[in-house]
């Protein structure tokens, strides 16, 4: 009798355990790259290897964009927490601290994306390294023509009530907020997992 047919939700346990596996790879190389890209140009070589590496692992995690958050030392792809291994932790904090420091939360990378945009981004990225200069990335990005990867900054994940709100106004209007990002969540998480099935043929029973 096969793994499968002990367990019918094996082939869903190893499609996230191949998840993972994608998601601490994507990790790993946007950070090599943004090292590569403070000591090289971007036609070296190491670069441009780096560079197409990432945007393969892009492509294999792409359900119409790829977000990738960092909150800590853990990070997020797609809404799937990433777990580092033990080898990787130094790795992970380090690029959380990067996000940090230019006040990021995270990037959103779109389909369509190309080696030279991407290249490009890495340089206004690296361009764009503290607090002052972080949250000018955006508008930095905009105006050098990229389309395909815009930055999340922290405040847009914050959910600050408004001035003036009293208790119970402000109690509603946190429960309203997290109801929209509850939705919001569903969506999204009920496309992927519609996506994954029809891919893989199989239905995505726990990412559903």
């Amino acid at each position: 009798m096969s793994e499968r047919e002990r367990d019918p939700n094996a082939g869903d346990f190893d499609e996230d355990r191949a998840d993972s596996a994608l998601g601490r790879a994507l990790v790993t190389r946007l950070f090599g790259l943004l090292r590569a890209v403070r000591i090289y140009e971007l036609t070296n070589q190491t670069v441009r290897d780096q560079i197409h590496e990432l945007l393969t692992l892009l492509e294999d995690v792409m359900e119409d964009e790829v977000l990738l958050v960092a909150m800590g030392q853990c990070f997020y792809v797609n809404g799937a927490r990433v777990r580092a291994e033990t080898s990787q932790i130094p790795l992970f904090g380090a690029l959380s601290t990067e996000f940090e420091q230019r006040r990021l939360a995270g990037l959103r990378f779109f389909e369509g994306l190309g080696a030279e945009e991407l290249g490009v981004f890495m340089r206004l990225m690296r361009d764009h390294a503290d607090a002052e200069q972080g949250p000018k990335l955006a508008d930095a990005a905009a105006a050098a023509g990229v389309a395909h990867v815009v930055p999340v900054g922290i405040e847009a994940l914050d959910n600050v009530p408004g001035a003036g709100v009293d208790e119970s106004q402000e109690v509603a209007t946190d429960r309203r907020a997290r109801a929209r990002q509850m939705y919001g969540t569903a969506l999204r998480g009920a496309k992927a997992a519609i996506l994954r099935t029809a891919r893989s043929g199989r239905p995505a029973i726990r990412r559903a």
